[in-house]
């Protein structure tokens, strides 16, 4: 069995026909798996998701948390530092020992009450599994592969390396290979006045050194590709001579057909800013976005003259059916009248469904405004929206 630290080695290895490589993490949710169909008694594993609506629960019950904003992002670093504590071994009242601080014993608490919650419900997350599966190991209840390679690994934690340790005693061989160089680099810094003049520096390079040594793989590492992504393709699609990939695929939140979308579902939201409905007033993917563009503009134009920078709900509906009485534009336009009708359903928010429920209640509301618009989707358009409904 051939492990790797990431998904990307492990794909690049498939890719030059090792079929027996897996990245660590796959290969020991699969253990577990087999572990927990064999021993039902032991705990369920938690997925990602699940775990982070765990931590975010508590996040937002304790009494800290009823202060916060935003607790999402709060909880997931909160379920990042314990994984890097289960992983390095560090006991969670160490910080009575060291001296604490006023977060890190805001943390502490919410340590506690996670692995509480735990234990209650019979659950372990995806950092414990290691510690299961090094108990089954002891039990012989798991047969572990009697050769492990470990590939590119830089650093191993002291997690990982007791399973191996532990697993080397029961029989198996443990190897690991590196993908280093067998010889050094050569490294050269370059000074640039900014981000976009780098870039097209790296292109420019990329393409001499494309031309001394055909069919080589060049890797450009760009910092926080995600947002930089549109920067990073307008210059390589206009300076690279070669076809280029770029491992940070667009979120989908920022196609503008799921972008639309999202906009729509935002109007129901109790105030309404005016930059928001002027987006939507704009947006060619809703009913008569394109062939209705005139009166459109025209009923964007007179909702500013209300100067008003936010609207609640009811009252923008008032104007609306005021607009409809007074301003011939609007009289007969269908797609404001399905505008005062989606605004009118913001009463459905406040119920409970569930999950397949609410996907039916967002394509019903979508379709009043007309969403996707009147215009045949292209194909890349298309695949957009079978992602959108999958997910």
């Amino acid at each position: 069995m051939k492990l790797t630290p990431n998904r990307r080695m492990a794909a690049f290895l498939q890719s030059k026909g090792h079929t027996d490589v897996l990245p660590l993490n796959i290969w020991l949710e699969q253990l577990y798996l087999q572990l927990f169909q064999k021993m039902p008694d032991y705990p369920y594993c938690l997925s990602l998701r699940e775990e982070e609506i765990t931590w975010e629960r508590i996040v937002t019950q304790s009494i800290v948390g009823q202060s916060l904003l935003k607790t999402t992002g709060i909880a997931r670093l909160a379920r990042d530092a314990w994984v890097i504590s289960k992983q390095w071994q560090i006991p969670h009242n160490i910080m009575d020992e060291i001296g604490a601080t006023e977060d890190s014993l805001v943390y502490q608490d919410w340590a506690r009450e996670y692995q509480s919650e735990c234990r209650r419900r019979h659950w372990i997350d995806s950092a414990s599994t290691l510690d299961y599966l090094l108990d089954a190991v002891h039990k012989s209840y798991l047969q572990l592969p009697q050769e492990i390679i470990l590939i590119g690994f830089e650093e191993l934690t002291p997690q990982l390396k007791t399973f191996l340790n532990s697993a080397q005693r029961i029989g198996s061989t443990i190897q690991f290979l590196s993908l280093g160089l067998e010889q050094d680099g050569q490294v050269n810094r370059l000074a640039a006045k900014d981000s976009e003049e780098e870039l097209r520096l790296a292109a420019r390079m990329a393409n001499q050194w494309a031309k001394k040594t055909p069919n080589c793989f060049i890797g450009i590492v760009v910092p926080q590709l995600e947002q930089q992504r549109s920067l990073v393709v307008r210059v390589f699609e206009e300076i690279c001579l070669m076809p280029f990939n770029i491992s940070a695929p667009l979120s989908l939140e920022h196609y503008p057909l799921i972008e639309a979308a999202l906009l729509a579902l935002s109007l129901l939201l109790d105030e309404i800013s005016l930059e928001k409905l002027s987006r939507w007033l704009r947006s060619p993917f809703f009913e008569q976005g394109i062939s209705q563009m005139v009166s459109k503009a025209i009923v964007d134009i007179l909702i500013r003259e209300f100067k008003a920078r936010e609207f609640y709900s009811e009252e923008l509906i008032k104007r609306i059916k005021h607009m409809m009485s007074h301003h011939a534009i609007a009289k007969d336009a269908l797609w404001l009248k399905n505008l005062q009708k989606f605004l009118e359903m913001r009463a459905i928010l406040q119920e409970k469904r569930s999950a397949t429920q609410w996907k039916k209640t967002i394509v019903n509301l979508l379709s009043i405004l007309g969403w996707p618009g009147e215009r045949p989707l292209n194909s890349e358009e298309i695949q957009i929206k079978q992602q959108w409904e999958k997910l």
